[in-house]
């Protein structure tokens, strides 16, 4: 069952409190993506230092004031932020796809390379998917992990993973002292359209193989992939639960920030920055909420 987003509402808070959530550092600003420049990352922390605390999560968890930096997916491009953080001892959490760290790409990754060079390619005869659909419907797909598996197989029959972007290694995420590590899931589906056991595995599999690999762990949030409400059902609330979470990270594309208690589970929206002009109303929104 699919939980209507009116029903968070009758329960939640807005404060001195929020959580940001970003996916990639590239060389330019990339919405599509999700990707920001280092500098005006660098330059986005150093003003929003001015206003407030930059938190670890189990502050915030335990109710203290502030702003909790995240990541989302564990691309490389990160490093460069997580290196920066680190020198200034700023603490962050990146919530990373099992999957992903262990065959070394992202699979929606190959669904944009493969959107952006479809005529070199024969994947629309052979697998019957129209290309400026294939995005969309890698989120949506009502058989999911039969979309995963055909964009899995391509990837390899035409070697694009060589063009991927890889992720962070264990190794360099396990040497961050500032950095804890998050469930995202082991491949990064919609979880409102798995059945129940699938969604268990999911949400299992990269539970067991963040515990077995890293040092710092986040044990009580779930990172939910494409962090959409409407993608929230009944099981994933019970599984979450069964599995020891105690919140689901959701998105949020405005500048508020909301906490929700549902079910025994809360829900914490994060506020995903979109543009240079979003970053500005942030800081602007923080400084008038602070001072």
């Amino acid at each position: 069952m699919h939980i209507k987003y009116g029903d968070f509402l009758e329960n939640f808070s807005m404060g001195y409190r929020s959580i940001l959530l970003f996916h990639d550092i590239g060389k330019k600003w990339a919405s599509n993506y999700d990707s920001i420049t280092l500098n005006e990352f660098k330059t986005f922390v150093q003003q929003l230092r001015k206003w407030t605390d930059i938190i670890t999560l189990n502050q915030f968890l335990n109710g203290q004031n502030g702003v909790v930096l995240t990541f989302d997916d564990g691309k490389q491009g990160i490093r460069l932020a997580l290196d920066w953080l680190e020198e200034q001892r700023i603490p962050s959490t990146v919530y990373v796809s099992s999957y992903f760290i262990t065959e070394n790409y992202f699979w929606r990754d190959a669904v944009n390379e493969i959107e952006r060079n479809s005529h070199l390619f024969d994947f629309n005869d052979k697998y019957q998917y129209r290309f400026k659909d294939l995005y969309k419907e890698s989120k949506s797909y009502q058989d999911q992990i039969r979309i995963w598996n055909d964009i899995r197989e391509f990837t390899e029959i035409y070697g694009l993973n060589s063009r991927l972007g890889v992720p962070v290694s264990m190794k360099d995420l396990n040497n961050y002292r500032f950095v804890t590590i998050g469930n995202h899931t082991h491949r990064h589906l919609n979880c409102g359209m798995l059945s129940k056991q699938d969604l268990k595995d999911e949400i299992a599999l990269s539970r067991e193989f963040i515990e077995q690999n890293f040092l710092r762990i986040d044990k009580y949030c779930l990172s939910l992939p494409f962090g959409s409400h409407d993608m929230v059902t009944s099981d994933l609330i019970d599984i979450a639960k069964e599995q020891g979470y105690f919140n689901i990270l959701l998105t949020s594309k405005r500048s508020c920030h909301k906490e929700f208690n549902f079910e025994g589970i809360g829900f914490i929206e994060r506020i995903l920055p979109l543009d240079r002009q979003f970053l500005q109303v942030l800081l602007s929104d923080f400084k008038n909420r602070w001072f």
